[in-house]
């Protein structure tokens, strides 16, 4: 596979969950001025841990990038 490729791979299998599908609609909702990870939270009704995951996924595929 090239690069390209893994990383479409990659990225689909990061938002084949409902719960991250979720997170990414509210940043993206939340436009310029940005969302907090309790926002985040309060809008998917999870524990901090188990966001921390899904956004560590959503990293990895470089879906979201921290700062």
């Amino acid at each position: 596979m090239t690069s390209q490729h893994e990383r479409n791979v990659e990225e689909v299998g990061a938002l084949g969950h409902t719960v991250r599908l979720k997170i990414l609609r509210y940043v993206v909702q939340a436009g310029c001025e940005g969302a907090t990870a309790g926002g985040m939270q309060e809008h998917v009704d999870l524990p901090a841990s188990t966001l921390s995951h899904h956004l560590k996924r959503l990293v990895d595929a470089r879906l979201f990038i921290t700062r």
